[in-house]
């Protein structure tokens, strides 16, 4: 653990309020308290806090996957040391330590936090992956395929696909409930076999063949920003826009990507804003999900 020393530290309670053994964990909380790039409403440095938080109160079993959280071998490590206003930085931390975790054979759940964290997992995981075996999976209301935003800013929350893109190079990447973009993104999403499915096309008989298309026998980084779902389900956003998924789609739409991928190398939840979720119900909402896929995922991993 001395490794970790100074890349993170603890913000209140670990998921749940207790940690496995280290030596046991499979799977390793990471927060990333960072929204430096924010657009419109800052706060998702508050998330992986308040996640932590709501794991302390809401039910360990999940009956979607008849399984309790507090059997999955989990070990919360903190949040990175992150540089606000840095985010160049902060996300060269957030590589070193995903480094770490890699080279430990766990695998990485980081919950943010904006957006932009995935590069930094995506940076780390790189040198671990086959480019033509793998494949980007991103839940998101946005293409996030801007090639600077605002102007100037080519490393933001609204950059970080177009980022992974380049980053990838030929590995698959599909974006699933996306409903607001613009022309430019569409354009090279395109031009590039970046695979989009709109909200509005979710339930169609072809959304499943896709999806199991583009991720059978691959390896999936599942990256899953909580505006996927409709702001009517899940206010505590920066971003919000209308027309989301339900609940139960976003559900079954994690089990058929955990399920019928070769393997999920790691997960991100990102976007949750503590600032505006005045109910609480986004925290319980993102935490909830983060159960579900830990839950969906550790039968296949060990």
């Amino acid at each position: 653990m001395n490794e970790f020393e100074g890349l993170v530290y603890p913000m209140g309670p670990p998921l749940r309020g207790f940690n496995h053994p280290w030596n046991e964990a499979r799977y390793i909380i990471i927060g990333f308290p960072f929204d430096g790039t924010s657009s419109y409403r800052p706060g998702t440095r508050f998330g992986p806090l308040n996640i932590r938080l709501s794991s302390l109160m809401i039910e360990s079993m999940s009956l979607f996957s008849k399984l309790s959280i507090d059997e999955i071998p989990i070990y919360d490590i903190g949040d990175v040391t992150v540089v606000h206003g840095n985010v160049t930085e902060s996300l060269k931390r957030l590589k070193s330590v995903i480094e770490l975790v890699l080279n430990k054979n766990k695998k990485p759940m980081v919950i943010g936090g904006e957006h932009t964290l995935t590069l930094g997992v995506l940076n780390a995981l790189k040198r671990h992956i086959k480019q033509d075996e793998f494949c980007l999976v991103s839940l998101d209301a946005h293409m996030d395929l801007y090639d600077e935003w605002p102007l100037g800013q080519r490393v933001s929350h609204a950059t970080t696909l177009r980022r992974s893109y380049e980053l990838l190079g030929n590995s698959d990447i599909i974006i699933v409930g996306v409903r607001a973009c613009d022309p430019e993104e569409i354009t090279f999403a395109e031009e590039h076999n970046i695979k989009y499915i709109s909200s509005f096309d979710i339930d169609s008989k072809s959304t499943r063949e896709v999806l199991l298309e583009r991720i059978k026998d691959k390896q999936v980084y599942l990256s899953l920003d909580i505006d996927v779902l409709d702001p009517s389900i899940a206010p505590g956003v920066g971003n919000p826009e209308a027309g989301g998924l339900n609940y139960h789609t976003l559900l079954k739409l994690l089990k058929l990507i955990i399920q019928h991928s070769k393997e999920m190398l790691g997960f991100d939840l990102v976007e949750f804003n503590p600032l505006v979720d005045m109910t609480g119900t986004t925290s319980v909402i993102a935490t909830r999900l983060l159960y579900e896929v830990l839950s969906l995922d550790y039968p296949r991993s060990h």
